[in-house]
């Protein structure tokens, strides 16, 4: 049996644009080092277009963790054009082009969230047939590289908007997609917030920690229906683990997914510790 291992995604969708909020007010405020949110709540699927939580630095130099529009705007847009494009995610091989290079300098901020999901698909024709969650293996928030703008309509109404940085895929997510977050390190997040350009930005969004590692699940297509899917469920595994598969859980094996060959999508592969991946079916041969 001949495995590819960790090879990039031939045909990846574009980045789904979902992620969710599980861990409690308390968890995140001590993470992100910010004061209690009174307004936090357990979101399970939040797509753009939305109110997302954000952690900048305020004018006082205290971070405070506050809700964008997830959807970038940016402030020189004219305030009587209607807002035809509002891109949810900034490609980090674009961050100095005029779009993103004023947020990119002086307005970074941190996405606080429990986990995001991504969509595989065949082709470029066809919609994402099968949808994963990531989240931290150990159980952790994670920070999401983000940019912030302020922009006032003719109305004089203020939208505090944001976008999600971009990159390329590490090693438990590219079977899935060739495209992720910047996610950050806590020692990274005084110079991220600081409203100053970056001395080494490529530290930032090119170069994820070495101690990051994300664990993946696949999840029950509709998930990314927004409306009809929005409780717990939204996590649950499916399908659901098999019998064998909760024993060889039981037994300290974790899965994760690799493109393997004559297999159409990403395959479930067993692992102990320390060892190799491995099929189910060999977990069992191997005494499981």
């Amino acid at each position: 049996m001949i495995y590819l291992t960790y090879p990039l995604c031939p045909r990846p969708p574009k980045m789904c644009g979902r992620v969710y909020f599980i861990h409690p007010a308390q968890a995140v405020a001590e993470f992100s080092d910010v004061a209690l949110p009174p307004w936090w709540e357990f979101r399970y699927n939040v797509p753009p277009g939305t109110k997302i939580p954000a952690v900048r630095q305020a004018q006082s130099g205290e971070r405070e963790l506050v809700e964008l529009m997830w959807g970038f705007i940016p402030s020189w847009h004219k305030r009587d054009e209607p807002v035809t494009r509002k891109p949810i995610n900034a490609r980090k091989e674009s961050l100095r082009s005029g779009l993103w290079r004023g947020s990119f300098a002086r307005k970074r901020c941190l996405i606080p969230v429990s986990g995001f999901y991504e969509g595989w698909k065949p082709d470029k024709k066809k919609k994402s047939e099968r949808w994963f969650r990531f989240s931290d293996y150990r159980g952790r928030p994670l920070a999401l590289g983000g940019l912030w703008d302020q922009w006032i309509d003719a109305n004089g109404e203020l939208f505090e908007t944001c976008a999600i940085i971009t990159t390329e895929s590490i090693a438990e997510v590219r079977a899935v997609h060739d495209r992720m977050p910047v996610i950050l390190d806590p020692k990274q997040f005084e110079d991220w917030l600081a409203p100053a350009p970056l001395e080494n930005p490529h530290l930032y969004v090119d170069s994820p920690s070495p101690a990051l590692h994300l664990e993946c699940v696949e999840v029950h297509p509709t998930v990314m229906n927004a409306r009809a899917m929005q409780g717990s469920d939204c996590l649950d595994e499916y399908p659901p683990l098999s019998e064998r598969e909760l024993k060889a859980r039981a037994d300290g094996w974790k899965y994760t997914y690799y493109l393997k060959q004559g297999i159409d999508g990403p395959a479930k592969m067993w692992k102990k510790p320390g060892g190799q991946p491995t099929s189910i079916e060999e977990y069992e041969e191997s005494g499981g």
